[in-house]
């Protein structure tokens, strides 16, 4: 059976090179932490994450690192071996640089030290599951003014969430509804962006969620 192709196009994101595992030295932690505010019990609120931190404390590392071991991992370009700015090379990346971290209790415990098999173990998989349940990412970059605008936001994003496995059926009913695809064409997405977010990702998927 032919399937039309959607004319959505990703952002491809330029980021430096971010494979080392220093960046996560002591912040193995985090991804736990993360996974377990997302699971809490409490099914009546939505939930959800931000993360904040000056420049160079690594929130771009973490995204990446979640990203990387996604079903979008591929889309991330290198720049290549870049130096590291000397204040990033002395900062201290522990848990402490974030405020916090691996709190009590079994659950979200992480810690800042290197842990025992067992609590290792647990970190990966929470990291695994994290990037499992990652549809869509977008990067702010400075250095790009098409990463900054609204407009390529929201093309960005419904071009990932389209693309995505886990949101296979938001694919398909954009691809029967070409009031849909219109809805989320760039031009459409310049002239209106609330507009396109709202009628041709939130709607939608809302719908599908029902």
């Amino acid at each position: 059976r032919f399937t039309p192709s959607l004319n959505l196009k990703p952002l491809l994101f330029e980021v430096p090179s971010l494979s080392s595992d220093w960046l996560f030295s002591g912040r193995e932690w985090l991804f736990q932490e993360v996974d377990a505010c997302l699971r809490g019990s409490d099914s009546s609120s939505s939930r959800g994450v931000i993360i904040m931190g000056n420049m160079g404390f690594g929130k771009t590392a973490i995204i990446a690192r979640l990203v990387a071991l996604s079903c979008h991992g591929n889309r991330i370009s290198p720049t290549g071996n870049q130096t590291l700015p000397k204040h990033m090379e002395a900062m201290s990346l522990s848990q402490d640089s974030l405020g916090g971290g691996g709190g009590g209790g079994d659950e979200g415990a992480g810690g800042s030290c290197p842990g025992t098999p067992e609590m290792r173990r647990r970190q990966e998989e929470a990291l695994r599951r994290l990037a499992g349940q990652v549809v869509s990412y977008h990067f702010c970059q400075a250095d790009n003014c098409h990463t900054c605008l609204v407009p390529e936001f929201v093309h960005n994003l419904a071009a990932m969430l389209s693309s995505a496995p886990q949101l296979s059926a938001y694919q398909e009913l954009l691809q029967q509804s070409p009031p849909l695809q219109s809805a989320l064409s760039l031009r459409c997405c310049i002239q209106d962006p609330g507009g396109a977010l709202q009628r041709g990702i939130i709607q939608p998927l809302d719908t599908l969620y029902r």
